[in-house]
């Protein structure tokens, strides 16, 4: 079996630019856990909905389960909006589990213009 590298950052911008055009994105953050046996597997990821279909654009796994508030880091969400940019991608609605609604997160979507 033959393994290679991947850059997520390569492959986050290629399925940005696999996006249908459209006027306004439904950005989609979701937290889940899954078990291989007694080892807990987190993934955390953002995407963005169009036409019926989801698109995870970056994501971060990790091999334990998240501490305290890192849920509430806005790590992933700043590199996110790197590949995203609101002045050329208008995003229309931000859907997330009951876990981010945080005051970091309403605060930083407040700062980026994306929450009035």
């Amino acid at each position: 079996m033959l393994y290679f590298p991947l850059d997520s950052w390569l492959f986050a911008r290629l399925l940005r630019r696999l996006l249908p055009r459209q006027e306004g994105y439904l950005v989609i953050i979701d937290r889940t856990e899954w078990h291989v046996g007694r080892t807990p597997i987190n993934v955390l990821m953002p995407g963005i909905a169009a036409r019926g279909i989801a698109f995870p654009i970056l994501w971060q796994v990790r091999s334990k389960a998240w501490a305290g508030g890192a849920v509430q880091s806005i790590t992933l969400p700043r590199a996110f909006l790197a590949l995203i940019p609101t002045q050329k991608i208008r995003i229309r609605a931000v859907l997330a589990d009951r876990e981010f609604i945080t005051q970091l997160w309403l605060d930083f979507l407040h700062q980026q213009h994306i929450l009035s």
